[in-house]
């Protein structure tokens, strides 16, 4: 095979002997090196940069905005058109502009970067919010609106916010998850979204089992839902219905971020045992020694975990 050389003919013109073939090999030797490190880069699968954990099931986001599903797939909520569990990532569909997704124990909720709002997997509690409670194997749109910014998937229920600061609840409502001040059971279950309250500066949510936690663009913290473990942490264990702030948060500065998750959490505010709130404050403090990230790993930007992984 004939490689092109790297050295002006003037130049090798001066080289002789075994000093001129050993640094015409080194030289091309580089060259060589280069090409195949490149053609090696680019053939390398894009990395994750983002990964959402459910029950028993696993979803991640690549940098070329594709998804990607593995695990339990009992009730499609792996999205790939099959109910066959997957021990390896499967690609959901062709699209390549998912920003984020969230999952819980048996759906999956996901907003692509045209502001669409799609859902698939279990639909038993109307959780999919496409009006029905048919289960689906591949995404669904949820109607027609292109302003979803976030969504937080809980069992049997969504929560999501859109690009106007409006926040919007669908699903299973027994305990007051929904947070639009009713308790109603199945099969009485929203089938669509519906707004919750008139506020327009909802920031983030998260969801834990039955409760749900989220931050205004004020730096301020609600709960709402079950609260038998003082998980609200409104300093009691009533249950409620509608967002609530909390009473006498501890003092300092704006809250940034919100967790809440059944029996875990990180360790920077925790209220109550068994079912965990966390948040993070904006100020900077010295880390918790028992504080760590849900789940890391090389060449990943965010992480999360499962009930079991």
């Amino acid at each position: 095979m004939h490689y092109p050389s790297l050295v002006a003919p003037q130049a090798a013109s001066r080289l002789s002997g075994p000093t001129s073939l050993l640094t015409l090999l080194l030289i091309r030797g580089r060259w060589l090196s280069a090409l195949l490190l490149g053609l090696l880069a680019f053939a390398a699968p894009a990395q994750a940069q983002q990964c959402a954990a459910g029950g028993e099931h696993t979803f991640s986001i690549h940098a070329d905005g594709t998804l990607w599903a593995w695990g339990d797939n009992t009730y499609g909520q792996l999205g790939d058109g099959t109910f066959a569990d997957r021990s390896t990532p499967v690609q959901v569909g062709n699209d390549t502009n998912w920003a984020s997704v969230s999952t819980s124990n048996a759906h999956t909720i996901a907003v692509r970067t045209d502001g669409t709002l799609w859902a698939w997997g279990r639909n038993t509690f109307s959780e999919l919010g496409d009006g029905t409670i048919t289960d689906r194997s591949t995404p669904v749109q949820v109607g027609n609106d292109t302003n979803w910014a976030s969504v937080a998937a809980g069992p049997g229920y969504t929560v999501a916010v859109r690009t106007d600061g409006t926040l919007w609840t669908w699903g299973l409502n027994h305990h007051g998850q929904l947070g639009n001040g009713t308790s109603t059971d199945y099969p009485n279950t929203r089938r669509v979204p519906g707004q919750v309250g008139t506020a327009t500066n909802w920031a983030s949510v998260a969801v834990g089992d039955l409760h749900t936690v989220a931050l205004r663009t004020d730096g301020t913290l609600w709960t709402w839902g079950v609260n038998d473990y003082g998980q609200l942490g409104n300093g009691t264990i009533d249950n409620r219905l509608t967002p609530t702030q909390w009473v006498q948060p501890p003092p300092g500065p704006a809250w940034q971020q919100a967790t809440c998750t059944p029996q875990l959490c990180v360790p920077t505010a925790r209220f109550g045992p068994g079912a965990a709130t966390s948040a993070i404050r904006s100020a900077t403090a010295p880390p918790s020694p028992d504080a760590r990230p849900p789940c890391s790993g090389q060449g990943h930007q965010l992480g999360a975990c499962g009930s079991r992984h």
